[in-house]
């Protein structure tokens, strides 16, 4: 619960503060794997879609987007900077549930959010994540070290899954 509430604080308080620009790493392997693909209807679960900010990329990659976080105050502020584009769907939802998802995917992308699961919680959520992967399927995972910046300011946290 405490997670849940810090990310509900975070983008009440600091939402202009947020990165606006896409992860640089999801535009490299994007580029490298779908675009020779554009065009064809593909399906994509952004995990912890945070302020949008990877949801461009997936726009112009021509990809049906459904966008999950665990924080209300992050979808209520995505439903309004992208209410006039159709192809994306944004839920509230944690992202340990991912199987209760009624969708099958061809990339499930996770920038930044399961780093904050413990390791019995991530080892369950990877298996979900492979279940609502199409045949062919891609999940694509980054997130920081131990010795990066954003684990260390966020390390005094318990993260959990509520």
């Amino acid at each position: 619960m405490k997670n849940k509430k810090f990310w509900d604080n975070l983008y009440k308080k600091n939402w202009e503060n947020q990165r606006i620009f896409p992860n640089e790493e999801l535009c490299r392997f994007l580029g490298r794997n779908f675009k020779k693909r554009i065009g064809i209807k593909k399906n994509v679960l952004d995990i912890g879609c945070g302020t949008g900010n990877n949801i461009l990329p997936f726009l112009h990659y021509g990809f049906n987007i459904l966008a999950i976080d665990v924080s209300k105050k992050c979808i209520e502020k995505c439903k309004k900077k992208f209410k006039e584009k159709k192809r994306i769907q944004f839920k509230k939802i944690n992202m340990t549930e991912v199987d209760k998802l009624n969708t099958k995917f061809d990339l499930i992308a996770d920038v930044f959010s399961s780093y904050n699961l413990n390791y019995k919680e991530g080892i369950l959520f990877v298996d979900k994540v492979y279940n609502q992967l199409k045949k062919g399927g891609i999940f694509f995972s980054y997130f920081p070290s131990k010795n990066s910046k954003s684990w260390i300011m966020e390390k005094k946290f318990k993260y959990d899954s509520s």
